[in-house]
């Protein structure tokens, strides 16, 4: 699901903004103080349903039209109750609407969060709260925040109903990356972030490590999935395979077969005995391949049909193995050829560039040289801007190529030009069904897409 149009009205308390997103990518430029931050961080808020973030926020509206992949909207409403705005300490309660979505769902259905009085201790239950209202097929359902006590009032909430947030969680993919790049339960904060910027980023480096190594797991699992089909296939191939009649088989083909045998044989994780057996049996096929003398002609068909169905097998195998890990490939190679730093003297890369590894322990790390040899770099060593490319980079890898709406401030944060000219085409080549909304100052983040450029200065009405 995309974004495709947000409509804000009394913005910041003033303006009205409009603005039309693009499939693929939109970059949200202006001036300073022009409220570029504030205006993506209402979008993440709107999308995800917090409350806490919202009834802060300023605004009186906010409208958001999202597409399915098959066409299909959903409308997303929050609405400020009458007299009231994000500055009153009265009250700051708004409702939201959610239509299209589900059968669960009917057109114009709200739920309304009504803070009530001055107690200071209506934030911290909010902030305990799941969602602030259930919806139902039959009519609205009121949560009431406050009392004299700050307890919470709960009003005609229904157990089994869907929450708002539930249904938008459900139905589209969010990731935010504030300027700070903060930990998820961090990134939730009120209109602050607790965190100083460099510990900060240090937690999200090793957050972004765990949840790799998580995913690479995962695929190592794949790939041992593949392997026990291949050994089951190649099992009953010693049964199901109809031998052919031929005739010779070309040199090229036999050295193929001959290669083709070399690659599998470490694959098949044989104990010694086996392998020397299987390497014996092999090679005498190959030769009597190459010159037709030995055992009977149709025992040889027979081992040759055989193997050569083995070797399909093998082929096909292969083939799925570099499906599996081609996302987490094409992640290495992002970084290989940023790290190389390959536009520099022979000398300056020795001195400078380095090398990703991934690990056995599917970590990933880096490698240099040194005075004394190769050094190993852990992640935590790397400058400021290597970790804002590889947290980058890292975040549409994790999406899995799933429809995600990936909003990011200040994509350009500590990043070489070079790094912000390349870092759009490789987020886009990690996961291509990602929505990319950045706000930026950097003319070269957005050199290869200036047709998609939505400038603060026009899109709000004052």
């Amino acid at each position: 699901m995309i974004l495709q149009h947000a409509n804000i009205r009394r913005f910041r308390e003033v303006f009205e903004v409009s603005a039309e997103f693009h499939n693929g990518i939109s970059y949200v430029i202006g001036r300073n103080g022009t409220g570029k931050t504030t205006f993506v961080r209402l979008l993440v808020a709107a999308l995800t349903a917090e409350v806490k973030y919202l009834l802060h926020a300023p605004f009186d509206l906010i409208e958001l039209t999202l597409r399915k992949p098959d066409g299909a909207q959903w409308v997303l409403t929050y609405a400020r109750q009458s007299n009231q705005s994000a500055g009153s300490e009265q009250s700051r309660g708004f409702s939201v609407s959610l239509s299209g979505a589900t059968p669960d769902t009917l057109h114009s259905e709200s739920a309304v969060l009504e803070p009530s009085g001055r107690d200071t201790g209506a934030d911290e239950l909010i902030s305990q709260i799941n969602m602030w209202a259930s919806l139902s097929r039959t009519s609205n359902r009121r949560l009431y925040v406050g009392g004299d006590r700050g307890k919470l009032d709960v009003k005609k909430i229904v157990a089994d109903g869907r929450t708002i947030q539930k249904v938008l969680s459900e139905g589209l993919r969010v990731r935010w990356l504030p300027i700070e790049r903060t930990l998820k339960s961090q990134a939730s904060d009120d209109l602050k972030q607790a965190a100083a910027p460099s510990t900060s980023i240090n937690r999200k480096v090793q957050e972004v490590q765990n949840q790799l190594v998580r995913y690479f797991a995962e695929l190592e699992k794949e790939k041992s999935a593949q392997l026990e089909l291949f050994r089951n296939n190649s099992l009953l191939a010693l049964f199901d395979v109809e031998v052919p009649q031929r005739g010779a088989i070309s040199r090229t083909r036999v050295d193929a077969i001959e290669s083709e045998i070399n690659e599998l044989i470490p694959e098949l994780h044989l104990d010694e005995t086996l392998e020397t057996k299987f390497r014996t049996n092999s090679q005498h096929l190959v030769e009597w391949l190459r010159t037709r003398k030995g055992r009977p002609i149709e025992v040889r068909r027979q081992s040759l049909a055989r193997l050569e169905q083995v070797l399909s097998y093998w082929s096909d195998t292969q083939g799925e193995i570099r499906g599996i890990f081609a996302k987490r490939d094409a992640f290495i190679e992002a970084l290989e050829s940023a790290f190389a730093m390959s536009d520099l003297t022979i000398a300056q890369r020795t001195a400078f560039a380095k090398k990703p590894e991934l690990r056995s322990n599917n970590e990933i790390g880096f490698k240099r040289d040194g005075i004394s040899g190769e050094q190993s770099v852990g992640l935590l060593d790397l400058s400021s801007g290597e970790k804002q490319f590889l947290i980058l980079l890292s975040e549409a890898l994790l999406e899995r190529d799933a429809e995600t709406i990936l909003i990011i401030d200040e994509p350009e944060l500590s990043l070489h030009i070079t790094w912000q000219r390349r870092l759009v085409h490789d987020l886009r080549r990690l996961n291509p069904n990602v929505q990319l909304i950045l706000a930026t100052h950097s003319p070269d983040v957005v050199s290869t897409s200036e047709h998609a450029l939505l400038q603060m200065e026009n899109i709000v009405v004052v």
